[in-house]
């Protein structure tokens, strides 16, 4: 099958797909680049549901595991078949999860067209609150693949995922990535998933999704040990950084956190009277971005948050900068919005004189 001709959907998106088609016990069939989050996405919305996940890995099976083994039924002399493993033996909610469906050849897809289909093995039923979702990738997308026939493609409902900046930006500040990594994407989304750029360019190692969570390991993981009486080893850093992200991606992103690391420590700069703020501050787009991020995660008491609020109202007050200050200060206040919801402070910050400050300047650029 070489064209997903179906709506593209989002990560974000994916969990209501999810609720729908499990209601329907429709089999679903994700397709997408390596490394866009499709079994990762899964196995939350498992958890998130209390349903038991189990992973089948097709490349790893024969056709025959798929139906089980047989075995000899003396009595009615007849061949019967054991249920294989991963079928689960009590009838709670389930999701069988046939990952690398497209990377098995055509034998073993053969073998699944029962199961995805009449949700049955070897001519026995599979338990009624049990769920079968695959996940695979396109020819396009330069990883294994075997063309998927028809009558196999005909049995699913279909979902092609594409990366998305925002919505991913949103899960990365929820699950606590790095914030070094944020900026960089804020400022430079085209690098958020690479895998047309590596087939182009004939290159191995490019960044997805999943490899820029493993940057922010990486950096979170130096930082720890840093802070544990460690020196700093830089030369390490870029060692680790390249292996996930490929060499020239990796240069864009070390200059971008060398932006980063100039800025002022964040609880002196809060501190700091308005006329010092704006001097500490570098005017750099990068810089202010990661500025953004880094407050949010600092704040962690209510009384940080007006500090905030004042921050970036006093940055956008700076003239003669192409940095988009207003843009950036947007961004700042639904950070901030976020952690005061964290905080259980959002009736205290709707009254704050630095909010209503902001709000009255952003009615007044609506009406505009």
């Amino acid at each position: 099958m070489s064209d997903i001709n179906v709506h593209p959907a989002t990560p974000a998106q994916l969990p209501n797909i999810l609720r729908s088609a499990y209601a329907r016990r429709a089999s679903l069939m994700l397709w997408g680049p390596p490394g866009i989050g499709k079994s990762t996405i899964v196995k939350q919305f498992a958890e998130a549901n209390k349903m038991v996940f189990i992973d089948v890995r097709l490349t790893t099976l024969e056709p025959s595991d798929l139906r089980g083994l047989p075995h000899f039924d003396e009595k009615n002399r007849r061949t019967i078949w054991y249920m294989p493993e991963f079928i689960p033996l009590e009838d709670v909610p389930t999701i069988i999860f046939l990952d690398e469906l497209t990377a098995a050849d055509q034998r073993l897809q053969a073998s699944a067209y029962e199961l995805v289909l009449d949700r049955r093995i070897g001519g026995k039923p599979i338990p009624s609150q049990a769920w079968v979702v695959a996940a695979g990738n396109g020819a396009s997308d330069g990883a294994i693949s075997y063309s998927m026939g028809t009558a196999l493609a005909d049995r699913f409902q279909h979902v092609s995922l594409q990366a998305d900046v925002k919505s991913w930006l949103e899960w990365a500040r929820n699950m606590g990535l790095h914030t070094s990594v944020l900026a960089f994407l804020k400022v430079k989304s085209e690098f958020l998933e690479c895998n047309k750029l590596a087939i182009e360019q004939n290159e191995m190692v490019v960044p997805t999704p999943r490899s820029w969570e493993r940057v922010s390991d990486v950096l979170q993981f130096h930082e720890k040990s840093q802070k544990d009486g460690a020196p700093a080893d830089r030369t390490t850093l870029e060692f680790d950084v390249s292996g996930y992200l490929g060499k020239k991606v990796a240069i864009e992103f070390f200059g971008v956190l060398e932006e980063i690391e100039n800025l002022p420590d964040i609880e002196k700069l809060l501190k700091a009277d308005a006329k010092d703020q704006c001097k500490m501050v570098p005017d750099s787009i990068t810089a202010m971005y990661g500025l953004a991020y880094s407050v949010a995660a600092y704040i962690n008491r209510k009384e940080d948050i007006r500090a905030a609020i004042s921050l970036f109202e006093n940055l956008t007050s700076v003239t003669k900068t192409a940095v988009p200050r207003q843009e950036i200060q947007t961004l700042a206040m639904e950070l901030i919005f976020e952690k005061a919801h964290k905080l259980k402070a959002l009736f205290e910050l709707i009254k704050d004189p630095a909010y209503l400050k902001y709000k009255k300047k952003m009615d007044r650029f609506m009406q505009v």
